[in-house]
């Protein structure tokens, strides 16, 4: 069987011409550019590339989307009569693959990019007879549970606050923690707020894991889940691999997709770190409650509600937590034959009761 992933690739600033291309990557993954708007574009004669639909219609002004494509063959299990699940290997093996040819296309491009999920992102197809009556019959490839999309911390623009007064000790921690979310998703964003946690307790690497630790647990009144394998874990397995490339540190490079499902619990411990840190760029472990959480994520991805609950909530991640997810970026499946079938999560009412959903 084979395994279908799709990315929507915008460029923030439109590129006059595309050329639609492919190759495949050294874990076997076929990954090519599928369909392009917004620019023009040539198309191989042996592609017919999978359309996709605009939440509305788009100025030529506005930015210009590229749909990638990556295919591997994958395995797959057979729950019951009408749902099958996936192995995780092929499809992290494909989202590679597109974090990969979005920044070759990225640098091709020289502009400023983003790579989202659009519904749907998974699609399979057989191969064979007997992988065709599976497809037939299924209704559903499975995924992961949806999680709530996260709120933002920020405490938002409806009150001044002079930070330069109440925060002289860290002013470089607010240029950091800005440069943090002008840096949008992936590797430079853990990249910068790494830079506000080491500049917080003036040291890194593996002297960070102890302090930063500590200091996490101590949140006064909610138990927010932080260990000590999580931090280390963003330490070695994240950081690590995603600032140095000279593989000694690390025997691999991170790509995005490794480090977005991360990064929202990072950010939260940045913002306690930077408001409520007693002493700046020291190891210390002290605490001041100059800010609160309206509401905060555990480790399960459960939410923690103030008394409050008024907030903002960001962006949802896909089901796997690999790209931000664009549901009004819609791909259109009803030119598939039915040897395939798409990873999708609405369904009808009769499809509901049939799996058992209801």
């Amino acid at each position: 069987m084979r395994l279908h992933r799709y990315a929507m690739l915008t460029f923030e600033v439109p590129v006059p011409r595309v050329e639609t291309w492919g190759y495949t990557t050294s874990e076997g993954v076929d990954v090519a550019i599928n369909n392009v708007q917004g620019a023009d574009a040539t198309r191989r004669p042996d592609d017919a590339g999978m359309t996709f639909v605009t939440p509305r219609k788009a100025p030529t002004s506005e930015p210009t989307q590229i749909l990638l494509h990556a295919e591997i063959e994958t395995r797959f299990d057979v729950v019951d009569s009408l749902q099958i699940r996936l192995p995780n290997e092929p499809r992290e093996a494909a989202e590679r693959a597109l974090s990969e040819m979005a920044s070759i296309i990225g640098v091709l491009g020289e502009t400023q990019w983003t790579l989202t999920s659009p519904r749907p992102y998974l699609i399979v197809s057989a191969e064979s007879e007997e992988e065709a009556a599976v497809v037939r019959a299924t209704k559903r490839i499975i995924l992961p549970g949806w999680k709530p999309a996260p709120p933002f911390h920020g405490q938002g623009l409806g009150r001044a606050i002079d930070l330069a007064h109440v925060l002289s000790d860290r002013l470089d921690g607010v240029t950091l923690l800005g440069a943090a979310l002008r840096a949008g998703h992936g590797i430079p964003k853990l990249h910068e707020l790494f830079r506000v946690l080491e500049n917080g307790f003036g040291c890194a690497g593996g002297s960070l894991v102890g302090p930063l630790t500590s200091f996490l647990q101590s949140y006064p009144g909610w138990n927010l889940g932080y260990s000590r394998s999580e931090v280390r874990d963003w330490v070695v397995e994240l950081r690590h691999p995603s600032t140095h490339a000279d593989l000694t540190k690390s025997q691999r490079i991170a790509y995005d997709s490794d480090v977005e499902r991360h990064l929202y619990r990072i950010e939260q411990a940045a913002y306690d770190v930077f408001f409520n840190k007693r002493s700046w760029n020291s190891s210390s472990t002290g605490r001041l409650m100059r800010w609160t959480f309206d509401a905060a994520v555990r480790a399960d991805g459960s939410w923690i509600v103030g008394p409050a609950p008024i907030f903002r909530t960001s962006l949802v991640n896909d089901h796997f937590g690999t790209f931000p997810l664009t549901e009004a970026w819609q791909l259109n499946t009803d030119h598939l034959s039915e040897d395939w079938l798409a990873a999708d999560w609405y369904f009808s009412e009769a499809d509901r009761r049939a799996l058992g959903m209801d």
